[in-house]
């Protein structure tokens, strides 16, 4: 069985988050470290049975038994131990390795943009690497995970000879991984709530997203989009669906979805699925895409900057199994390579790159133009006139189904003839007539 440990601190006014003292009083620091907690745990609990892995609770500053009525009475809790934070750490893998524990994460709870998907990410990395860090923005890092079955008892030289508590914490740990001969695999780099210029942070973490998925016959799409969304903290998903017939509904309900009905058409379906939304932050995805794993906190940090109406990520074609041969694989690259350039250097993303705003934004914009074609650039175009668009390094990934249905060429030679089209003031009724004539594509998707 694989492990979660998450080091704990008892929320004790004067003892917790000292150093947010001075901003917030001793019983709001420690308050705050609650709250902290109380979302790292329900992070973890989400994120383990994810992954299909244990967690326990390393706890410090009363008895298990009060962390348990805390926290939860089926958490498993022991003590920290005595020592400094590394010696508390190695306790923790020694208990692991005498258990049989194969891969252990430790995790803090200094850090509010920790998402479930984390846990499932850093397991798979596990299988390739002997250690996974994720760094901190302060210097130190957030988790550690540790491959027990291949470095054994070498793990715990990882905590030897390391600053605790330092700017340099993170970088004495990877050279000590190096000196052990380890190989460490690196995670984003979060921001911790330490300080009272971190307070931002953990506002930032709590505003709710809502992504939106217009579909219309996605059933064996949805629940892979749905799944991606939903591996965040402070997210719903709202399905907006256009009539679909082949169990789409069914499938998104069943993964945590909630779905609304609309008339069939994309930007109809978005426009409906935004109105249902409670959330102050929108997403809209394709119901053929994937978000990249932690994405939720990428989307809060863009969307903090006031001068940015609306953000995109960088664009991947090909989900798993579907680029198996080398050359389609290739001409996908190149197709994804061209997207993001276009998508940077014009500030034109595409909505299959999962398109996000303010809603304050996008009801000053009017909502997406209800057009049967390209409301999605319309869209952005609008946007760019309220303020900056932003497109992010990181990937959505979205299908090639377009592509391996009517052939690389085809494809590519029809998006580029409606985009020149357009440009030259040809109405988007006769756009997606051609469009339609020259594709099964469904519409909502």
């Amino acid at each position: 069985m694989d492990r979660v440990v998450a080091f704990v601190k008892w929320p004790e006014p004067g003892k917790a988050k000292t150093r947010l003292i001075p901003a917030l009083g001793a019983h709001g620091a420690s308050d705050l470290h609650r709250r902290m907690a109380e979302r790292t745990l329900s992070s973890i609990r989400r994120g383990a049975r994810m992954a299909r892995c244990s967690s326990e609770i390393r706890s410090t500053g009363s008895d298990p038994d009060r962390f348990r009525n805390w926290l939860g009475e089926d958490l498993s809790v022991r003590d920290q131990g005595d020592g400094d934070l590394g010696s508390r750490m190695e306790l923790s893998v020694l208990d692991a390795l005498e258990e049989g524990v194969k891969k252990v994460l430790i995790v803090g709870t200094d850090c509010p943009d920790v998402d479930p998907s984390f846990i499932p990410r850093v397991m798979r990395l596990l299988d390739d690497y002997p250690v996974v860090m994720g760094p901190a923005s302060d210097g130190g890092y957030y988790c550690l995970g540790i491959d027990l079955d291949s470095v054994g008892k070498r793990a715990c030289g990882l905590f030897h000879g390391v600053p605790w508590s330092s700017e340099r914490t993170g970088r004495a740990t990877l050279e000590r991984a190096r000196s052990l001969g380890l190989e460490v695999a690196s995670l984003p780099v979060l921001s911790d709530v330490d300080r009272p210029e971190d307070l931002a942070v953990w506002n930032r973490a709590r505003r709710k997203i809502s992504v939106v998925i217009p579909t219309l016959n996605e059933k064996d799409s949805i629940s892979r989009a749905v799944r991606s969304a939903l591996g965040a903290m402070d997210v719903e998903v709202i399905v907006s669906d256009g009539g679909s017939t082949d169990g789409t509904v069914e499938a998104a309900e069943l993964c945590g979805a909630r779905v609304v009905r609309s008339s069939r058409g994309r930007a109809a379906q978005m426009n409906a699925g935004a109105e249902a939304t409670s959330g102050d932050l929108l997403l809209f995805l394709h119901g053929d895409s994937v978000l990249p794993w932690g994405y939720s906190g990428s989307v809060r940090k863009v969307l903090s900057d006031e001068r940015v109406s609306l953000g995109a990520f960088s664009l991947r074609i090909g989900l798993c199994g579907e680029l198996k041969d080398p050359e389609f694989r290739s001409s996908m690259a190149t197709i994804s390579f061209w997207a993001n350039a276009r998508s940077r250097w014009l500030s034109l993303p595409y909505g299959d790159q999962g398109l996000f705003l303010r809603r304050s934004v996008f009801l000053d914009l009017g909502g997406f133009p209800e057009m049967p074609l390209l409301e999605d650039v319309s869209l952005v175009r609008s946007a760019s006139r309220a303020g900056k668009v932003t497109t992010l390094s990181r990937e959505v990934r979205t299908s090639a189904r377009r592509w391996k249905r009517l052939g690389v060429a085809r494809t590519s030679l029809r998006n580029f003839m409606i985009m020149l089209a357009w440009g030259m003031g040809i109405s988007p009724s006769r756009l997606a007539a051609w469009y339609r004539a020259g594709s099964s594509i469904k519409g909502g998707s």
